[in-house]
């Protein structure tokens, strides 16, 4: 079963105590919120959907961490990790999409490789929205409170198989900015 929501009604915000940590986070979730928004306004230029997308992406990760370390109970950590999977697992994807976009290699997106580059990310939403059941990306989550609430866990066996898709896609993208055949295109 899929679950995004806290177990309980009562434990959805009451127990979200605010840490300075957590201000930086909050401010950055609402500039990318005006970036996605301004993008959307200017899409005319390579790739504005895809950065609206990304900057989006990157808010729900900021909000969701920022949710994490006010969090008192380990139900609401859970709740808020489920909430940052679904920008991490984007980012380095929609960050490749952006840097083939802008330097006029749009040609290498098709439907086929982007299936290709967003299905190790789809599976690892679908299994960290179900991780309850069967802990394939997290396991023996456990909290510590100081002046922000610090999350341990032991990762599962897909944790590992989607740690270097970033890694990967980083990697592509550098090689398609400093390649010249990778120029932008005139």
């Amino acid at each position: 079963m899929l679950t995004f929501c806290p177990p309980s009604r009562t434990s959805r915000l009451v127990d979200w105590h605010f840490t300075p940590l957590a201000a930086p986070l909050l401010v950055g979730a609402a500039l990318m919120a005006a970036v996605a928004a301004v993008a959307v306004r200017r899409e005319s230029g390579r790739g504005g959907r895809t950065v609206a997308l990304l900057a989006l992406a990157v808010a729900v990760y900021d909000l969701g961490y920022a949710g994490e370390l006010g969090s008192a109970a380990v139900a609401d950590v859970r709740f808020w990790l489920k909430l940052q999977y679904l920008g991490v697992v984007l980012v380095p994807g929609l960050v490749l999409v952006v840097a083939l976009s802008y330097v006029g290699r749009r040609h290498f997106l098709s439907p086929l490789s982007l299936a290709g580059l967003f299905s190790i990310p789809a599976t690892t939403l679908l299994l960290a929205f179900s991780n309850d059941a069967h802990e394939l990306v997290w396991r023996s989550l456990r909290v510590e409170h100081t002046t922000f609430t610090r999350t341990f866990f032991e990762a599962g066996p897909w944790y590992w198989v989607h740690t270097p898709t970033p890694s990967w896609c980083c990697c592509w993208r550098w090689a398609c900015w400093c390649r010249p055949s990778c120029a932008p295109a005139a």
